[in-house]
């Protein structure tokens, strides 16, 4: 059934690791310039993946360091529960970069779903995953105290990341709102990075009507809501919200919809930012008599921030001031590119 990784032990050898990382020590060059190759993948969780490995093997090094669930084998480790339960909230308390923002790294796929790297069947980045199964097999042949360096290797250029990286502070600033609508305008037209720019865009003014507004990194499986977006009060449903950056179809919406119906959401909203179905356009009248759910649907972002904007119950400067802080706090969260935080905070500033 696998190996338990005792936690405890995790991680006081992190805490050792990163001892020697912050010092003077030398460390494997190797392992340096392996992690600041995959810190650049395009596939962030890698960087958690190798980090996971190299500190599962410092805690147990008879640990197959290429498996990611603990039923792939007798020497197999869980390392989502490692990365959640250690590495992740170390990361926090000590201060190094693992690229990722959520709770659980390892909760997307094709990493959720496979037992280990080497068997995964498909992937997006092919050649990221290949160089990354090559440096879990180093790993694998680590001893404990070989093991230990690799991470304080692993650690030092992630903690020099995190503390060279800069914030965007806004400050004081204050968009007029015909300014704000071609910022958010060029925002999205420049990439749709994934769709993560839009649904930024979207949970930040829908922010400026409700207080209990959540979203989900793109693409993440531990999803129950439905919809991108969705706003509570009092922990009641009150809208969901479907944000697509690519075309919408007809099946889509009413698949959307019923979702929403399911869930117990009164209003459904889509912003087809892209391009919407024309039968999309003529839903509402069926959804309501099908699910008795109110459909608003946007196909432009502007015509979603204005009836913010007309809807909140602050005064509008105060809005115009919040709003590009809000959206840096989203994209943020949904982990965009540090490209795209700094054209945000050029089209605004």
């Amino acid at each position: 059934m696998g190996l338990r990784i005792d936690k405890k032990r995790a991680r006081r050898q992190l805490e050792r690791a990163l001892e020697l990382a912050r010092s003077d020590a030398v460390v494997p060059a190797d392992w340096t310039a392996r992690t600041e190759r995959v810190s650049r993948f395009e596939d962030k969780t890698c960087l958690v993946v190798l980090g996971t490995a190299l500190l599962a093997t410092a805690t147990d090094d008879t640990v197959d360091a290429l498996t990611l669930k603990a039923r792939a084998g007798n020497k197999a480790y869980s390392a989502r529960g490692l990365a959640h339960e250690v590495l992740v909230p170390a990361s926090i308390d000590y201060g190094f970069d693992l690229r990722t923002t959520g709770r659980e790294p390892l909760n997307n796929q094709p990493f959720f779903s496979s037992d280990s790297v080497n068997a995964m069947p498909r992937v997006k980045h092919p050649e990221e995953m290949r160089y990354l199964v090559e440096c879990l097999e180093a790993v694998h042949y680590l001893r404990e105290e070989e093991a230990v360096q690799a991470l304080a290797a692993f650690l030092r250029p992630r903690i020099a990341a995190k503390e060279q990286a800069v914030p965007i502070d806004l400050g004081h600033t204050s968009a007029d709102l015909v300014r704000l609508k071609d910022a958010c305008g060029h925002f999205l037209d420049r990439s749709a990075e994934s769709g993560k720019r839009a649904q930024a865009l979207v949970a930040a003014a829908v922010d400026l009507v409700f207080d209990d507004v959540r979203t989900a990194r793109v693409f993440d499986p531990s999803r129950k809501l439905p919809g991108d977006v969705q706003a509570f009060h009092k922990l009641e449903p009150v809208v969901a919200v479907e944000v697509k950056a690519k075309p919408i179809t007809y099946s889509d919406a009413v698949h959307f919809v019923r979702s929403a119906s399911a869930a117990g959401f009164p209003h459904a909203m889509i912003a087809g930012l892209a391009s919407v179905d024309a039968k999309v356009l003529l839903l509402s009248k069926e959804a309501w008599e099908e699910t008795g759910v109110y459909v608003t649907v946007y196909t432009q972002f502007s015509d979603i921030l204005l009836d913010a904007l007309a809807w909140s119950r602050r005064p509008l400067h105060q809005l115009l001031a919040e709003f590009p802080k809000d959206v840096v706090a989203r994209l943020t969260q949904l982990e965009v590119k540090t490209s795209s935080m700094a054209l945000w905070g050029e089209l605004i500033s």
